[in-house]
């Protein structure tokens, strides 16, 4: 065997060890000379660091500097390996500095195991660490002979090791700290208790791939080198002379055309001998040679190529993976949530009460509460702040969107607790016949090969041989065991899985898909719990010092209410200037700036009200509801309710406006600008029955309006006249005017009315998905933007949906936009507005179009009014009696879609 000198420099467990050769000690000696020489004046790390670069980290035992490989940062902590030695640690930020390019050569150190041994104890149990102090006596700082068996896929070298003439292994062995098991010789294939140990947030530790478990525990192997032969042909081979000539004498006897050649070459050597030879003697042997040699260069390159399924291998890395790095959830989770049910009780019976008697108490209670709440979120934050939920989702993702790729969905039934020690069993059985047959191929071969060394010597006859006839006769046997194990790998190579098998892989892929979801919710839910909780931590701590109060909003209201007095008096001056007998114009332009700047800065005090109302408000919906008690003349309960719509500071004084004679109908309109924009303000005569119905309407339409900004006109505010019985709608001004204005000056083309009225369709499905029917879709509530896009208008808040569906102004031309059914006296529904919409559509592509399009209009009324193809199929939908499509059907109608193309 080929031996290697080694100094042990770092012990990991019973069974595992770092170590140098001895070869390199002057290159260690240079590298530390390096080191100690450039790291006290080298730049320290900055940012994140490279996990493919070398560092220089100042060892705590003896403050010298080594190279080191970073393995993970948490904040400026770094938990670093030590490249040329082996052993790991937790270094600071300034204890880490930048190497240059030559001193990012080769680690010096390498990883070892022994060789067919597997742990005997588990990781946290003191045999375990017993064995790794009776290993590092025996070798630490010692030189050691070794001879390498293979490597892992990990790097890890396997070997057995001698000092002097002691197998370290066996003595480890010899005192129960290691077992023998050979790779994939496993008894107990994914024991339960090794799936469950792991039930931390943090990866398996440096020493557990050595656990018997069969996934993360056992490393796969590999060929020391990939032209590694059995160990019986490299003791055969040391002879050169014999080598050659067996390699001579096959080349021979492939030129060979029949058995009676090398029947009468025998014949010379041995007379007497050749009937035995010729009996054994089946087929040509050079034929035979030359298809045994072509099937042992096949086997040669499946043993190179893939050792095994890469699905297979795929989906045991997944398990692993899934199985041993998983997240659970955070331990301080429960209580957590029991401190929350707990503060959300104490919340809700301070919203309850209307004693203010109570309100004391109450507010008490809370606040002890709040304070074990407080508690509980900072543990809670520190334990989660921890954990790698980024990383872990990413790796649940690759891994995956790789199992689905390599196998398909994974959709079906819940798989068996089972599926992994099924599957791990069937894979290690699996892998331990191939084992077998490789086995028995290596040893037909080598048999072989030893037939054809002593065929060397025999066919030498310039020296003695002790090879007899009979050894030489016996190539026919060793060609058919060759020719036998040689095919029987090629056929286990390409088998195909039967049944059973492939459900134990679909099993054990449903089972780790399965995991993954399960894990990625709760990765998801804790990592929203975790940013909800840091913004309750961040509110809860701005109100530490001081409670809250609504002292900033009161004074916010004595300023809007002395400005108001201010504003109106100066209008009065203004007026007594205009109708005096000698107009001072000079004057009154001075009246007016001052009056200008009045309103001004009364805009600016409501809105500075506005944003105070949204911050109490906040306070109110979230720790602190006893501020509506508290301070009642604020009045932020109207403000809640009305969903900060209405707003009281506001009066028709207030504004400068113009009229909108060319807009007002049966109620004035006036234009003016608000909060930076021009806007228009409506008015509807209300009393007390109608204002209450305003509120409620108003408020529904605006949530439901706020949820989809884009597809319905937004309400700005809500006020009530001081000096009048008039209610007040503010909302945008758009220049481009009503859908019935727009067709009255310059109609729409048909490409821009399909685009209008989809912006319609997203309005009426925003609205009738909040149970919000319009029952007022007519022309002049429906506005066209750059004749690219409708929106829906907001209808009369004062009436009912019953009063606004038979209003005189549903009727787009000559077609009646009132749906057959509230005709007959039914409630209107979204049903109905689709039939208004049907009836707008209709009138916007055929404006001349007469008659009652309610009465059930047959295809051929359309064929006749020439409409596009899809919209003769689509307005007949919308027109009928009932079964009309919702807004969502019409927007994938053909009609809509081919709009998108």
């Amino acid at each position: 065997m080929k031996m290697e000198l080694l100094v042990a420099t770092h012990v990991v467990d019973a069974i595992t060890f770092w170590a140098q050769n001895v070869s390199e000690d002057k290159e260690a000696e240079k590298i530390d000379a390096a080191l100690s020489e450039i790291c006290p004046t080298a730049l320290r790390l900055s940012g994140r660091p490279s996990p493919h670069k070398f560092y220089g980290a100042c060892y705590t035992g003896d403050r010298c500097w080594y190279r080191c490989k970073v393995q993970q940062q948490v904040d400026d902590k770094f938990h670093v390996t030590y490249v040329d030695y082996g052993n790991t640690e937790v270094v600071g930020r300034s204890d880490l500095v930048e190497l240059p390019e030559d001193l990012q050569c080769a680690a010096l150190a390498k990883k070892y195991r022994f060789w067919s041994f597997n742990l005997a104890s588990e990781l946290d149990s003191p045999h375990y660490t017993q064995g790794k102090s009776f290993l590092q006596n025996l070798i630490s700082g010692k030189k050691l002979r070794i001879s390498k068996k293979s490597i892992c896929f990990d790097g890890t070298i396997l070997v057995q090791a001698f000092q002097g003439n002691l197998d370290i292994g066996e003595e480890v062995s010899k005192f129960k700290f290691a077992k023998m098991s050979l790779p994939g010789n496993m008894e107990n294939p994914l024991p339960v208790a090794a799936l469950q140990r792991q039930t931390g947030p943090w990866t398996c530790g440096e020493g557990d791939s050595d656990i018997s478990s069969p996934f993360g525990c056992l490393p796969k192997l590999r060929p020391v080198l990939s032209n590694q032969k059995p160990q019986i042909m490299k003791t055969q081979s040391t002879n050169t002379d014999t080598d050659e000539s067996a390699a001579e004498l096959i080349a021979e006897n492939r030129q060979l055309n029949t058995d009676k050649v090398l029947t009468k070459a025998v014949s010379e050597t041995c007379p007497g001998k050749d009937e035995c030879v010729q009996v054994h003697m089946e087929s040509t042997v050079g034929e035979r040679f030359s298809r045994l040699a072509e099937k042992v260069e096949a086997v040669r390159r499946n043993r190179e190529n893939s050792q095994s399924s890469a699905a297979e291998d795929l989906l045991s890395e997944s398990i692993t993976v899934v199985v041993n790095n998983r997240i659970v959830t955070p331990f301080t989770s429960d209580r957590l949530e029991v401190a929350k049910e707990d503060y959300t009780r104490a919340l809700q019976k301070l919203r309850e009460c209307q004693n203010k008697g109570e309100l004391e108490d109450l507010v008490s209670t809370k606040n002890q509460i709040c304070s074990v709440l407080c508690t509980a979120v900072d543990d809670f934050l520190s334990e989660v702040g921890g954990l790698p939920i980024a990383e872990r989702l990413k790796t649940l993702k690759e891994v995956s969107s790789s199992l689905t790729t390599a196998l398909g969905s994974s959709s079906g039934e819940d798989a068996g607790d089972r599926s992994y020690e099924q599957f791990c069993e069937w894979k290690n059985r699996k892998h331990q016949n191939l084992r077998n047959t490789r086995q028995a191929t290596d040893k037909s071969l080598c048999a072989l090969s030893e037939w054809a060394a002593d065929a060397g010597k025999f066919f030498c006859l310039t020296e003695k041989s002790a090879v007899t006839l009979e050894a030489i006769a016996a190539v026919d046997e060793l060609l058919k065991q060759a020719e036998f194990h040689v095919c029987e790998e090629l056929n286990v190579k390409t088998s195909e899985q039967d049944n059973e098998e492939t459900k134990i892989i679909s099993d054990a892929f449903r089972k780790v898909m399965q995991c993954i979801e399960r894990e990625q919710r709760l990765l998801c839910g804790v990592r929203d719990a975790y940013e909800v909780n840091v913004k309750f931590q961040k509110d809860v701590s701005q109100w530490q010092s001081a409670t809250p109060n609504a002292d900033e909003l009161l004074c916010i209201k004595k300023r809007i209410k002395k400005l108001r007095s201010q504003l109106r008096w100066k209008l009065v001056e203004v007026n007594c200037l205009e109708e005096a007998e000698e107009l001072d114009l000079p004057e009154v332009l001075r009246k007016k700036e001052e009056i200008a700047e009045t309103r001004n800065a009364l805009f600016q005090e409501i809105r500075r009200e506005k944003e105070e109302y949204i911050k109490l408000g906040e306070l109110v919906k979230g720790s602190f509801p006893e501020l509506v008690q508290l301070h009642p003349e604020a009045d932020i309960d109207t403000y809640l309710s009305s969903d900060g719509l209405l707003m009281k500071s506001l009066d028709r004084d207030t504004f400068d406006a113009e009229p909108m004679r060319e807009l007002s109908g049966r109620r004035p309109l006036v234009c003016t600008e608000f909060q930076g924009q021009k806007v228009v303000l409506k008015s509807y005569s209300v009393d007390e029955e109608s204002e209450v119905r305003m509120i409620e309407q108003a408020v529904q339409y605006h949530r439901a309006q706020d949820q989809n900004p884009s597809a319905a006109m937004p309400l700005l505010s809500l006020f009530f006249g001081k000096s009048d019985p008039l209610a007040y709608i503010i909302v945008p001004y758009y220049s481009s005017g009503s859908l019935k204005a727009v067709q009255r000056s310059n109609p729409l083309h048909a490409s821009e009315v399909g685009k209008v009225m989809r912006g319609v369709l997203l309005g009426l499905q925003s609205l009738h998905r909040s149970c919000i029917t319009h029952a007022s879709l007519n022309p002049n509530n429906v506005f066209v933007l750059n004749r690219e896009r409708g929106v829906i208008g907001d209808f009369d808040f004062t009436k009912t949906p019953e009063q606004r569906a038979v209003d005189g102004g549903m009727v787009a031309g000559s077609v009646v936009l009132v749906a057959p059914e509230i005709k007959r006296g039914q409630r209107p529904s979204p049903a109905s507005d689709m039939f208004a919409f049907g009836g707008l559509l209709l009138w916007l592509h055929a404006p001349d179009c007469s008659g009652d399009v309610g009465n059930e209009p047959q295809a051929a009324e359309f064929t006749r009014l020439k409409l596009d193809e899809k919209l003769q199929t689509l307005i007949p939908k919308l027109l009928v009696s009932s079964g009309r499509p919702s807004a969502l059907d019409v927007l994938h109608d053909d009609y809509f879609l081919a709009l998108e193309n």
